[in-house]
């Protein structure tokens, strides 16, 4: 499979290219610092969790996901998108005010890459933290919203709509 080419788009909608890479223990300690979750939890520390970094090619923090590559569900599971504080409009209570745009849509087609890698079709189920992060994985990504009894909105990304968010950035 080709490369992915990762973006977002800052705040004059230019393209800002970013390195994807395992999260460290350095990443996670910086986490602590202004981000709405903390990282060090036992849940994100499990094993079976792929923990990614986003950041720009100067080195700034953009974001972080986690990824479970389960062939039991037949699909990635992404339990965790978050971004950082200067671009999440949870904390910073401006959401026109962010630094960069397009993190979810980004970390949702590294997602797309991961499962059609393992064999999984593409196929990713992931929950959104928000009404209006519900309303953005429906309305502007084309997600299929699943039963959630009582939790989280939770989506998939699939077919048509996981090919496309994979050619946006390759």
């Amino acid at each position: 499979m080709r490369s992915l080419n990762p973006y977002v788009l800052d705040e004059e909608n230019q393209k800002v290219y970013l390195i994807l890479e395992e999260a460290s223990p350095e990443d996670t300690c910086e986490i602590e610092k202004e981000w709405q979750s903390y990282w060090g939890t036992g849940y994100l520390e499990d094993p079976r969790l792929l923990r990614y970094t986003a950041k720009t090619t100067e080195n700034e923090l953009v974001g972080l996901a986690a990824y479970e590559i389960s062939k039991q569900y037949v699909a990635v599971y992404m339990p965790y998108i978050e971004t950082a504080r200067h671009s999440n409009p949870t904390i910073a209570r401006n959401p026109s005010g962010k630094r960069y745009h397009g993190i979810a849509r980004m970390f949702l087609a590294f997602a797309v890459k991961l499962s059609a890698e393992a064999g999984l079709q593409g196929d990713v189920v992931f929950e959104a933290k928000t009404p209006e992060l519900a309303a953005y994985y429906k309305n502007e990504l084309g997600a299929l919203a699943l039963p959630s009894w009582d939790g989280p909105e939770r989506f998939l990304i699939s077919d048509d709509v996981a090919r496309e968010l994979l050619y946006e950035f390759i």
